[in-house]
């Protein structure tokens, strides 16, 4: 759901391109806007799922529970740019806060796991 909905929101830069060559991206089969609106649906299921596994898993504590806390966060930073600045700052959003979120989870779940270490 998480990958799929930024992939939504990366092809919204090709949506020119994909409507004039007859692809039919979510983007250019959607168009803008509801497009954005599955990919925010996408990322709300993905942040329904890890609040689950944060809540449901014993294994997970704190960690995890503070990193599921900035990924919905950033999850709604990424709507929140394109949102206000349409495709222009898509590579904040695909890249740096992609990175952070996947980074993010896999330490404080590893750590969750681990103990504490």
């Amino acid at each position: 759901l998480w990958v799929a909905g930024f992939d939504i929101i990366y092809a919204l830069q090709d949506l020119a391109h994909d409507r004039a060559a007859g692809l039919r991206s979510v983007p250019a089969w959607l168009g803008s806007g509801r497009a954005r609106l599955v990919s925010a649906t996408l990322h709300a299921g993905s942040a329904a799922a890890l609040i689950a596994v944060a809540v449901v898993d014993p294994r997970f504590g704190w960690r995890l529970d503070l990193a599921v806390a900035a990924v919905v966060t950033l999850l709604l930073l990424e709507h929140l740019t394109v949102a206000r600045w349409g495709t222009s700052r898509i590579a904040l959003s695909f890249f740096t806060l992609n990175g952070v979120i996947s980074v993010a989870l896999g330490v404080a779940g590893v750590m969750d796991v681990l103990g504490g270490v």
